[in-house]
């Protein structure tokens, strides 16, 4: 609000500059042509104005309101209504301020302006309001105003009807407000937790600052701006971009020296450094620098920001009397700056709670807990705050309520009162849903965000196992669980309902499409550090998604089915699921690799089962281990022993403990994180030694000889199946290559042929050569039930959204598979790493195979390696042997493994050659893949000896 102070000086002091004695209220004292304001009227505004006298400012407002009233002039009427309701603000008289604020909304409302200055009055008054929830700390609400207005620039510029983002457009027609528009709505997305939407506008608010007209404001404006791109790149702990924006800061604010924000200003930034100096571990540097900054600035905000700091430093030295010290102070400077409850008098009660939880002081601790709630709920602070009555409507703040109730959860659990503390991580699961959902637009702070929740379920899962509630910690497990690609599944069925219309989704995933697009120009640009070319197409990036967003809320406002299909919550019960897979005669084992433990939960037909076992740095490395000597196709006898070793000590681990007695025959592997590498079948369960010098893989006992094992990302996904629209099967895609750097395939034609050879003429397409065109595939894509790709695939790790599948022309990526449009029942992608990818915390492997399941697509067979051409033609034409009779994939791939190891030479035995391909399943029924079963071949015989044997049994009763 600074910036506003200043232009208003810079656009009043030309005018007057000594204040004009009230007189009485006349036309003659009123105007000076009797429909415009008197100049004179207006100026003791200046002065008062830069010397912040907001209570001597409001009675002149109010009178030149009344001056506009008498001779009829709406807009100054309208007008004065801002900033009367602004200064009231700036008094922290929050209810004056609303009041004026509505005032203001009715009178835009119902005067007659011109139509540019109501658009301009519109502005202001979004911008007023959302400063008034910024005051209040509701953050959620606040952003929501400064996107009102966000949305209405863009529009008036024309992005909206297509015109690209000019922001030199943007800076002229809506003068120095743009900058505080960009940078304040920047804050109020920071603050939510979303980091990334944060610096997106942060960085436009910095490049409308080069382009504004009013540069007496320039140099405080780009030194605060900078600041805030430091202090957000430190919480998302890019330390690179932190550096820079720091050295960027430091620059410009000497700039700015001897102005009268200079001192605030470098002030705010030693605080920032503080927290970047803590957050990489330099405890020492950091505790001196808060100290300089309290030395320098022992009152207001700033003071309080860097007592918080420092009690932090202090508590993980382990000087806790001295952190206590330092939260008293900052709570005692805050209470005298803010004067009422706010965000920073919550964080101020969960760090005091944080230290005393240190000092064991349990009960104190969870008192301050309560009352930070308290003051986010608007309630009085001294009063017990329960997890089960927490109200999300009426919580300001809610990013910081989660760290609260994670504290509160924790210290519960501590005490021992594990159903308290299981009360508020179900409190804890909700609003992560009501944020990710609601709050959080972009989708990399949605991962960031699911990353850092893992804790909490961890610990959520330890209170329910120290409780004694197996079905509650599972429950845990699956909330932490792939959350984000189970929202994009809902979504994708939510749209694929029928409710909307088809244009209308094609609109949207065209804008989609398009957005990933320029995001992997973005990744490429600056992975070739073109700075400038990232630069730019960041502006086309946040443009486009302004683009989606809108049309996103469009869509919500005006399918409310939609709505409730997208936002529905997964059904969690464990008893439905357990009677699916004793149904099918299924073992589920799902892992959760936590930073305490290596929590294993078994499901079957007999129950729920739960282990928890120590993990350690040994355990990572075995599995890292296995994991380099199973795609590696060696015959050495060393390399052997070495795959023999830790094949059984991996099975020994992770399966012996958790296989029932009578297990069934399928098992379901939902693995966690550096699990992802590991393919179950290729563990071994009994431990052979050999004392030739040759490399025994034929004769060693695989997991996967006794089991069809398939994997999944979360048991959620069982019942989210693809609707089944085609009557044909088969579509095999085998592309040559005219491209440099690709080389051609000898083996995938006479694969995807052999593979057809097993269904009937009529079931099968074949794309091949140089048919196998984009063009071609997204056409025939949509009239098949199976698709196999026999090509090459890449999965790009420094630019995941150059991930793809190769094709004949061109290659389709991953972003693009999302969006495909089918009604396929299987995705197979006999190509290489189409399983392996990005390790997401809370999330799993972001691969080609996720990508496929995100479209929709049930069941999905792909590589965790680089796969051998010819043996997999071999595995392949087994694959659609089993599959073809009525198998499910999980079965048919699994007796495809059986039959290769059988039939195949002793040297082609190593798992390289069969253990690499993966099956997802979403736990469809045994024949969903298959063409229709005897029974319902049949049905139109024994049909009519059921309804004989009805008529009969109805003769009988009637006589």
């Amino acid at each position: 609000m600074r910036i506003i102070k200043y232009m208003f000086l810079v656009l009043t002091l030309p005018l007057f500059v000594v204040a004009q004695q009230q007189k009485q209220l006349t036309i003659e004292y009123c105007s000076y042509d009797s429909t415009e304001i008197n100049p004179k009227l207006i100026e003791p505004l200046g002065p008062l104005f830069i010397n912040e006298e907001f209570e001597a400012l409001i009675p002149v407002l109010k009178e030149i309101e009344a001056c506009a009233e008498l001779i009829n002039n709406d807009f100054y009427t309208t007008a004065m209504e801002s900033y009367i309701a602004y200064s009231y603000g700036m008094l922290d008289d929050l209810d004056n301020m609303k009041k004026h604020l509505q005032i203001f909304e009715t009178k835009i409302e119902e005067r007659e302006i011109e139509t540019n200055a109501k658009k301009g009055l519109v502005i202001e008054l979004n911008f007023l309001y959302g400063e008034y929830y910024r005051k209040q700390r509701r953050y959620e609400r606040a952003a929501a105003y400064y996107q009102k207005d966000i949305d209405l620039m863009l529009e008036q510029i024309g992005v909206f009807d297509g015109k690209p983002m000019d922001l030199s457009k943007i800076g002229a027609n809506f003068s120095y407000k743009t900058v505080d528009v960009f940078n304040n709505a920047a804050l109020a997305y920071d603050y939510l937790g979303d980091l990334d939407k944060a610096l997106q506008l942060y960085t436009i608010a910095l490049e409308l600052e080069k382009v504004n007209p009013y540069n007496a404001i320039q140099p405080y404006a780009k030194a605060i701006l900078l600041q805030n791109l430091f202090r957000a790149n430190v919480l998302n702990k890019d330390w690179e971009n932190a550096d820079k924006y720091h050295s960027l800061t430091s620059e410009a604010l000497a700039k700015t020296q001897g102005s009268p924000t200079y001192d605030w200003t470098k002030n705010l930034l030693g605080k920032n450094k503080a927290i970047y100096l803590f957050e990489k571990g330099k405890l020492d540097e950091g505790e001196t620098l808060a100290k300089e900054v309290i030395n320098r600035s022992p009152r207001g905000d700033v003071a309080v920001f860097s007592y918080q700091t420092l009690a932090e430093i202090l508590s993980k030295k382990g000087e806790f009397e001295n952190a206590l010290e330092a939260i008293k102070k900052a709570d005692a400077i805050a209470k005298e700056y803010w004067k009422d409850d706010n965000r920073e008098s919550a964080k101020i009660r969960m760090l005091h709670g944080n230290i005393l939880k240190e000092k064991k002081q349990l009960d104190l601790a969870i008192k301050e807990y309560d009352a930070g709630l308290n003051i986010l709920l608007s309630k009085p602070q001294n009063s017990e705050c329960s997890c089960n009555d927490i109200n999300f409507e009426n919580l300001s703040a809610k990013r910081l309520a989660l760290d609260i109730l994670d504290s509160k959860a924790e210290t519960l659990s501590f005490a021992g009162q594990h159903q308290g503390a299981i009360a508020c991580y179900e409190t804890l699961h909700q609003l992560l849903i009501e944020l990710q959902n609601k709050y959080i637009i972009s989708e990399e702070s949605k991962y960031s965000l699911a990353g850092r929740s893992k804790k909490f379920y961890e610990d959520a899962i330890i209170a329910s196992l120290e409780k004694g509630d197996f079905e509650k910690a599972y429950q845990f497990s699956q909330s932490a669980r792939s959350m984000i690609l189970l929202q994009q599944m809902q979504d994708r069925t939510a749209r694929r309902s029928g409710i909307i219309p088809e244009e209308k989704l094609k609109e949207g995933e065209d804008i989609k499409i398009n957005i990933n697009d320029l995001q992997k120009r973005k990744e490429r640009a600056l992975f070739e550090n073109n700075s400038d070319m990232a630069q730019q197409l960041e502006k086309e990036i946040y443009e486009a998604s302004e683009l989606h967003d809108a049309w996103i809320e469009k869509l919500e406002q005006s399918h409310p089915q939609y709505y409730q299909l997208k936002y529905q919550q997964p059904d969690s019960d464990i008893n439905r699921l357990k009677s699916h897979l004793s149904r099918q005669d299924i073992v589920l084992i799902e892992y959760f690799l936590g930073e305490k433990n290596l929590y294993t939960f078994q499901i079957s037909s007999e129950g729920l089962d739960v282990k928890a076992q120590k993990t350690n740095d040994s355990f990572i490395s075995s599995i890292k281990t296995f994991h380099t000597l199973v795609k590696k196709p060696s015959s050495q006898k060393s390399d052997f022993d070495q795959f023999n070793k830790y094949a059984f000590q991996l099975y020994n681990l992770l399966i012996k403990p958790v296989l029932p007695p009578t297990s069934g025959k399928r098992l379901i592997i939902i693995p966690d994180e550096q699990l992802n590498l590991i393919p179950f079948e290729a563990l071994v369960t009994s431990n052979k030694s050999f004392d030739d010098e040759f490399a025994h893989y034929h004769e060693l006992d695989y997991l996967g000889q006794s089991f069809d094992i398939s994997y999944s990302y979360s048991s959620h996904l069982t019942h989210l199946k693809n609707k089944k629209a085609s009557q044909k099967k088969l579509l095999g895609i085998a592309p040559s290559f005219n491209r440099e750097g690709i080389q051609e395939l000898p083996n995938n034609i006479r694969e995807v042929e052999s593979a057809a050879s097993t269904y009937s003429d009529t079931e099968s397409t074949l794309l091949t050569n140089k048919n196998a065109t984009y063009e071609q595939v997204m056409h025939e894509i949509k009239n098949h039930r199976i698709v196999h790709f026999a090509t090459h695939a890449l999965f790009n790790d420094q630019l995941p959204l150059e991930s793809r599948i190769e094709l004949a022309d061109t290659a389709v990526y991953i972003y693009e598979i999302v969006g495909l449009n089918h009604s396929l029942d299987a995705a197979i992608m006999s190509a290489c790493e189409t399983a392996a990818g990005q390790q997401r915390k809370g999330e799993g492997v972001i691969s080609l195979a996720r990508a496929f399941i995100s479209s929709g697509c049930p069941d999905v067979t792909a590589s965790l390696w680089s796969v051998s051409d010819q043996k997999t033609g071999m595995l392949m034409e087994f694959f659609h042997e089993a599959l073809s009779k009525y198998e499910n994939p999980t079965i048919a791939l699994a007796k495809a493994k059986r039959k290769y190891m059988d039939e195949t030479i002793s040297k082609n035995m190593h798992p390289f050659y069969w253990a690499g391909f993966i099956h997802y399943t979403s736990l469809s029924d045994g024949a969903s893949h298959a063409r229709p079963g005897i029974l319902h071949q049949w049905w139109w015989l024994i049909l009519p000896v059921i309804l004989l044997i009805v008529f009969i049994a109805f003769r009988k009763s009637k006589n």
